[in-house]
């Protein structure tokens, strides 16, 4: 019987950095693409959270898609409050919320659920992610980006 590779946390993404780059500048600028319930605690705390939803759809569609492997995956606890973060080959996780230097504090990997993006499923992209694609698209091409 062949025993089950735990899940690991990927901390060198290229592309989860590359997003978390834009969240970043946008957290500096007032948190415009996060979730406005979360805005005040994340710009008083300097943390990502509260983005999760958007980063994750934009690393979907910027990474292939589940062509490529990638499933967005959201658990939700008794509270009402939801977390979402891609599973990659299976095992790897993205959470873009966690910076490269920053230790993931989600027991609840093994909890959650395959799930398409509310309203948009896994074809549309959400607008708050198409903005995170198009910041991430234009410091690629070194366009200035808009806000």
């Amino acid at each position: 019987m062949r025993r089950r590779r735990r899940p690991r946390v990927d901390r060198k993404d290229p592309l989860a950095r590359e997003i978390q780059e834009v969240l970043d500048d946008d957290l500096s600028h007032g948190a415009q693409l996060m979730q406005a319930s979360y805005r005040k605690n994340a710009l008083a705390e300097g943390t990502l959270d509260g983005y999760c939803a958007a980063a994750t759809a934009a690393y979907f569609h910027l990474g292939g898609g589940r062509d490529a492997g990638l499933q967005p995956m959201q658990y939700t606890d008794r509270r009402g409050s939801s977390h979402w973060w891609i599973v990659k080959g299976e095992q790897d996780i993205v959470d873009l919320i966690y910076r490269r230097t920053e230790k993931p504090n989600y027991p609840y990997y093994g909890r959650g659920r395959p799930k398409g993006f509310t309203n948009c499923g896994y074809v549309r992209v959400p607008k708050r992610a198409q903005e995170i694609i198009d910041r991430v698209q234009a410091r690629r091409t070194g366009a200035p980006e808009q806000r």
